[in-house]
């Protein structure tokens, strides 16, 4: 993973090497964070998510790969809660 950070923000985007096992696998078909996002409007503690859902394959990958990369906090921002305001 390789955040990018501005200030409050972080943006992450995984290794594609690291991703395809997790694709390969069939763990991201049962990955609470995504079924969250697609339904949620607001932005919610991502690793708040993932521990509630601790016997989830998905999640522990997910915390696994966060615990290593040394991520203590992080939100997760669904796109369809973000409103584009024309100016």
């Amino acid at each position: 993973m390789s955040p990018v950070r501005d200030g409050n923000w972080a943006i992450a985007s995984y290794d594609l090497r690291i991703v395809r096992d997790y694709m390969t696998d069939g763990v991201a078909a049962i990955c609470p964070a995504l079924t969250e996002a697609g339904r949620s409007l607001r932005p919610y503690d991502y690793l708040d998510l993932l521990e509630d859902y601790a016997d989830n394959a998905s999640a522990r990958w997910q915390r696994r790969l966060l615990r290593l990369s040394g991520v203590q906090h992080a939100w997760l921002v669904p796109m369809s809660s973000l409103r584009f305001i024309r100016v």
